[in-house]
Parts: structure tokens; C-alpha cells; sequence
């Protein structure tokens, strides 16, 4: 049931062990794995030592501690080398005993099953097995046997030692399943609740159990309200041999307030805040409104020529003033609250210019403009106008270079024209 932490979503799909020294537990990682086993195979070595051996093996800063969580310190560039390094470690192992365990498999299918105990027994003796590293005549039990036994007792020792293990060796892969699990619906605290149902497709048992304990608690198929507010309740099958983990289903739903002693249902009041001034043809932002039942609050347009509202997406139609208003009816145990209303202004979209380089040429030849700027234009001071007509009128207003004398002569959209043509002025 290990997690890699790298990808929490990830069982780690081969087991392995992690070590570490006296002392230096306080992270147990494939770094300090990797340092353990270098003071196994020398025994004169000092943790330090080791450690720096491993730095400087995996290419890391000599600053890092093997005994950091490197996970939790990612964000700084040398840990996150270490934690890559100690990744890539891992992936070695799993891949190795992978390999290992196909081989062993392989054996166990192909010979474990033909040979006698003697047939392993000299297989070992001969060097011929996969258990031939196990030194018997140095195994305390095998001395005690064969020195103060007879070669039977000691004959059934050596067996008992060599005979390998029965190998769990991979099955078909499980098939998917998939929950279904509906929904209570929204529920009032006091009132009798429905019996929970969830099945899978694999016919196994389904889990249920409650995430939000201070609102509600689940105990088999019996869910039990505690308090007002959101309960959600997770529904779970994990797997077995022939099936995978099923992906987890998740249920909210309402848990509205008893009604009051008396049957008064208590008042509530309702928080809009409104979105501001907006433009015909720009993005409008999604409507947000509460009410302090924690009921959920119905939000409208009372000016649809202008604007419409369709859950919490208001959508603009014309220039003009948008009201919206939030309502909350209320319940058994809340009365009905006070309507709020918001208006803002939808202003109208700026008009399209369309401008003509075209017509600008026209202009600007019939108007004997190239007397002075020459045809087409080439002085630098007339083409600052190219597509900025507040230069234009601005020369004209000031009658820099004489330019005066087109006073009221162009309109806006002369000018605009005059500006696109002054950008293109080899057309």
C-alpha cells in the first residue's frame, strides 16, 4: 500500500527495503539506504563517510543531508536533485526485482515442480541453483543438526533450508470496476434519512464512510446528521485478485437547521455583491451570492431587454441599466429572506472604425497635400500622421507649417482615412 510521493496517485508497484543507521532515523529513505549498504560492505566506514561517498556518487551538493526530507524540500534546486537521484534508485530496485521475480517464475514453473529435495540438494551442492549462495556449513541450525544428529536429521535440516519458497508469481491482471452510489438529496436535521445504497460492477462490497464527520457520520448504510451544513459522503471498493480498485465516488448534499422550538424559523440575510459596470461585447463575470442559512440563493434579471441571468451567467443584450436581484425563499427553519437588488450600467460597444487607405490617397492628392510632402508622402514630419489622426489635427489646429488653412476642412473620418493612407503611402 506504499505511495510514491512523487506521483501520490501512484501505488509503488514492487516492495523493497528501506534502512538506515542507529541514530539517523529521523528520515528513512533510498539515500540513506544507499549509505547503509556501503557501511555494510565496510565495516571501518563512519555514517559520514558513507554519506559523502553517495553525494559524490549521485553527482549532489556536498551541503545536502541523506537525512533531510528531500520531498518536503524540493523547492530548493539541491534537493530536488536528491530526491530525482533517490527516484531514479527506486526505479532501479523495481525494475531488478521485476526482472528477479519473472526469472524466478520462469524456474519455479519450468523446474520447481519436477525436482525431488535430493535433486535440490545437489543442484545446491553443485553450484547448479538459484539458492547456491545460502553457505549451509556455516548455518548455526545445520551445524547443531549435523554434529549432534544423525545424517537423516541433518539430510532433513539441509532440505527444510534449501527448498525454496513458494513464489507468489503474477496473476492475470484485474479487471476495472466502476460504483454507483445516488445521492440522499438535501436533508433537514431532526428528520428521518434514507438508507444509503451503493453498489459496483464487480458485485464486491462497497464502502461508504463520511469526509465531513462534524456535519454527518456514516456507519455501514446508516448515515446520521449531525449538524447543519455540507455533508459529503465517499463511496469505496478497493479490489482484490480479480478486480482493481474501483475510482472513488464522492456525494454532497445539504444538511438544512431543524425548524426552531416554537416553529419561528429563524431570519437570514443574503451577501451580492454586484459586478460593476460592464461593455456590450467583453466577458462578464460569473454572479456570486450567500445567504447566511447556507441555502442556496436564486439569482434573476428584472430588466431582460437589457440583461438576462441564467444561474450564476449573466449574459448582456443592449445598452441600458441591468437590475439583478437574489432571492432565498427560506424553509422550515429559515425564513424567507430580504430580496436583494443590484444595478449597473451595460454601456454600449464602441462603434467599429473601418478606415480607407484608398479614400485617403484620394484626399490627400485632390487637397494638393504633395505640394508640400511631396507625392506619395516621403517627409518624416507628415508621415508621424501614419494611422494617428490626433497628429493630423492636432498640425492643423496648431497650423504647424501652414496646415491651418484645412481647418473644419476634414471630417473624423476623412482624417481616419488620411492616417491609414499615410501608413501605406506607396499604394
Amino acid at each position: 500500500d506504499a505511495t510514491d510521493m512523487d506521483f501520490p496517485t501512484v501505488k509503488v508497484p514492487v516492495a523493497y527495503t528501506l534502512r538506515t543507521s542507529a541514530g539517523k532515523h529521523s528520515v528513512i529513505s533510498p539515500l540513506t539506504d544507499m549509505v547503509q549498504t556501503k557501511m555494510d560492505l565496510d565495516s571501518t566506514k563512519t555514517f559520514e563517510q558513507a554519506e559523502n561517498e553517495v553525494k559524490t556518487e549521485k553527482g549532489l551538493d556536498l551541503s545536502v543531508s541523506v537525512t533531510v526530507n528531500f520531498v518536503a524540500n524540493r523547492d530548493k534546486d539541491a534537493y530536488k536533485k536528491a530526491s530525482d537521484r533517490a527516484r531514479e534508485h527506486v526505479l532501479e530496485i523495481q525494475k531488478s526485482k521485476e526482472e528477479l521475480s519473472k526469472l524466478e517464475c520462469k524456474h519455479h514453473d519450468d523446474d520447481s515442480d519436477k525436482d525431488s529435495d535430493d535433486d535440490r540438494i545437489r543442484k545446491m551442492l553443485s553450484g547448479n541453483s538459484p539458492n547456491a549462495s545460502l553457505d549451509l556449513d556455516n548455518d548455526a541450525e545445520v551445524k547443531m543438526a549435523c554434529s549432534s544428529s544423525s545424517n537423516s536429521k541433518c539430510d532433513e535440516v539441509k532440505k527444510k533450508k534449501i527448498k525454496p519458497a513458494k513464489l507468489s508469481c503474477p496473476g492475470p491482471t484485474p479487471a476495472a470496476q466502476t460504483i454507483t452510489f445516488a445521492s440522499p438529496g438535501n436533508l433537514t436535521l431532526g428528520t428521518a434519512t434514507p438508507a444509503l445504497s451503493a453498489t459496483s460492477t464487480s458485485g464486491l462490497a462497497v464502502t461508504l464512510a463520511s469526509t465531513t464527520p462534524s456535519v454527518c457520520t456514516v456507519n455501514g448504510t446508516v448515515l446520521t446528521l449531525v449538524a447543519a451544513g455540507a455533508c459529503t459522503v465517499s463511496a469505496n471498493q478497493t479490489g482484490n485478485a480479480n478486480f482493481a480498485a474501483a475510482a472513488a465516488v464522492l456525494r454532497t448534499f445539504t444538511v438544512a437547521a431543524a425548524p426552531p422550538v416554537g416553529g419561528t424559523p429563524a431570519a437570514q440575510t443574503i451577501t451580492f455583491a454586484s459586478p460593476g459596470n460592464l461593455t456590450l461585447g467583453t466577458a462578464t463575470p460569473a454572479l456570486g451570492a450567500t445567504s447566511t442559512s447556507g441555502l442556496v440563493v436564486s439569482l434573476a434579471a428584472t430588466t431582460p431587454s437589457v440583461c438576462t441571468v441564467n444561474g450564476t451567467v449573466l449574459t448582456l443584450v443592449a445598452a441600458g441599466a441591468c437590475t439583478v436581484t437574489a432571492n432565498q425563499a427560506g424553509n422550515t427553519s429559515f425564513a424567507a429572506a430580504a430580496e436583494v437588488l443590484r444595478t449597473f450600467t451595460v454601456a454600449a460597444a464602441p462603434p467599429v472604425v473601418v478606415t480607407s487607405a484608398t479614400t485617403g490617397k484620394a484626399l490627400y492628392v485632390t487637397n494638393t497635400c504633395g505640394g508640400c510632402h511631396g507625392t506619395p508622402p516621403s517627409a518624416q514630419k507628415i508621415l508621424n500622421g501614419a494611422n494617428s489622426p490626433i497628429t493630423i489635427t492636432s498640425a492643423i489646429s496648431s497650423n504647424t507649417g501652414g496646415m491651418g488653412m484645412y481647418s473644419g476642412k476634414f471630417s473624423t473620418q476623412q482624417v481616419l482615412d488620411l492616417a491609414a493612407y499615410l501608413a501605406t503611402p506607396s499604394i
